[in-house]
């Protein structure tokens, strides 16, 4: 596992993370991820919200917590050059998330493309 490699992505990826409470910087585009952070936060949540606080709390004074990985996966390859992991716990479980950084109207934005027990 490695930390932030390009100062420049690092850079965007830090500062859609401190913008968590905008919700144009945190998504979570897919049904799966949203069911298990429903499952997690509540099924009334706001949760890109409480991912993006979860997320900013954790790494924002230790951001070489994220590791910063080279996409080798067929199908993802092609669409992301890297994606970041993060582990930590939540509630005494460790859970493993990981996400892309895009770009979305110029700005940096971070989706959150899996969660799960780690």
């Amino acid at each position: 596992m490695a930390s932030f490699k390009c100062p420049e992505r690092k850079k965007k990826y830090l500062y859609a993370l401190q913008n968590w409470d905008c919700a144009e910087y945190i998504k979570v585009p897919h049904d799966h991820v949203r069911d298990a952070l429903f499952a997690q936060f509540g099924p009334d949540a706001d949760i890109e919200r409480k991912i993006g606080k979860m997320m900013f709390t954790w790494a924002f004074d230790k951001p070489d917590r994220i590791d910063e990985v080279i996409e080798n996966r067929k199908g993802w390859k092609n669409k992301f050059s890297h994606h970041f992991d993060m582990r930590l716990q939540m509630g005494g479980v460790k859970r493993y998330i990981e996400t892309v950084l895009v770009e979305v109207d110029d700005e940096p934005t971070i989706l959150v493309v899996n969660f799960h027990d780690a």
